[in-house]
């Protein structure tokens, strides 16, 4: 029987869509996507930036139609389900990944585990951020120097007038124009919310790298009472 293992649909482990949907066979099934090039994006966290980070996919996407996509975070949710494959990081998938080779790694994070990782997994091209023989981060490439710096020296990151997502493409290797960011469709949850007024939500919540920019909840009660 034949099973074309370089198909999108494939799985591996149990029947793929088209077979569920069509009960239709390798041989015969006009749903088969040829499978090119394979991608590791690493971008953990934080939320916020993980999805600042969903533009890359547009230049990806323009540019190598038929690539297999893997996007390794903890914030799986907040991953495109455009992305072929999604996962958060757990042993079992530590031990896929580093059992795997990959054409291009894009390394967005410079925190040890995200590191750590594009270091071990094996790939023809890697862009961002690996780990030195000191276990600390380093570049792969030239366009991510300024990222770095950012991290190392806080006068060259307060004189820093690039976005994030223009940092983001360049460390990729690519231009940012202004690309959207890319949201699943959110749950439909009902809030109870007036919908003929104006509403205004608040995020009161900080990652803990970040708690200086914490505010009192005297603060948020005063301005959401104002």
């Amino acid at each position: 029987m034949e099973i074309r293992t370089d198909c999108r649909f494939l799985r591996g482990y149990i029947p793929c869509e088209p077979h569920k949907l069509h009960n239709v066979h390798c041989s015969e099934c006009s749903h088969y996507q040829v499978l090119a090039e394979r991608i590791l994006i690493i971008k953990l966290g934080a939320a916020g930036d993980v999805i600042r980070s969903t533009p890359i996919l547009h230049p990806i996407k323009e540019r190598m139609p038929n690539a297999h996509i893997t996007w390794l975070t903890d914030f799986p949710d907040l991953v495109p389900s455009t992305v072929d494959s999604v996962i958060d990081y757990s042993p079992k998938n530590i031990a896929w990944l580093t059992a795997r080779e990959f054409d291009i790694v894009y390394s967005l994070d410079k925190d040890k585990e995200a590191i750590a990782i594009a270091e071990s997994v094996r790939a023809v091209s890697k862009y961002g951020f690996g780990m030195d023989r000191w276990g600390r981060c380093k570049v792969y490439n030239e366009s991510a120097v300024a990222k770095y710096e950012t991290g190392l020296f806080d006068d060259i990151s307060k004189a820093n007038t690039k976005s994030y997502p223009q940092e983001i493409f360049e460390i990729c290797g690519f231009t940012f124009s202004q690309q959207e960011y890319i949201l699943n469709p959110p749950k439909k949850r009902d809030w109870g919310v007036d919908h003929q007024r104006i509403t205004i939500g608040l995020n009161t919540g900080c990652g803990g790298r970040w708690t200086a920019r914490l505010w009192k909840d005297d603060h948020w009660i005063s301005l959401a009472t104002t």
